[in-house]
């Protein structure tokens, strides 16, 4: 396979990953993503933001600057609808975690692709 085109296919599995979380974030859910852990939620948010950077920026399938971007607007966005949607809620926190693992997906992703 190209390098072309498993980078077409990563930025895709990328976007579908995004889609996948916006989706989630305004669905009902009766319960934490991670029961009986404390502060599971703010864990999941961290988790699917770190991996959401990290991806990307490792393989150089998408520039930093516009994973910063684009998970920022994410962040914010998905937490704005969730004041919208009346079985869901904005909290400052999931932001705080959603901005913590974009941040260290970040600099772990710039790390390792020095390293290559």
């Amino acid at each position: 396979m190209s390098s072309e085109r498993t980078a077409r296919w990563l930025r895709f599995a990328w976007i579908a990953g995004i889609a996948a979380f916006l989706a989630v974030s305004v669905m009902p859910l009766s319960r934490s993503p991670l029961p009986g852990v404390e502060m599971g939620d703010k864990i999941a948010h961290f988790g699917v933001f770190f991996v959401l950077a990290l991806f990307p920026v490792v393989t150089g399938a998408v520039r930093v600057r516009t994973v910063f971007l684009v998970l920022l607007v994410l962040a914010i966005t998905s937490e704005s609808l969730q004041a919208l949607v009346p079985f869901r809620s904005c909290e400052v926190a999931d932001l705080a975690s959603d901005v913590m693992g974009l941040l260290l997906g970040l600099v772990i992703g710039v790390v390792l692709a020095r390293k290559k």
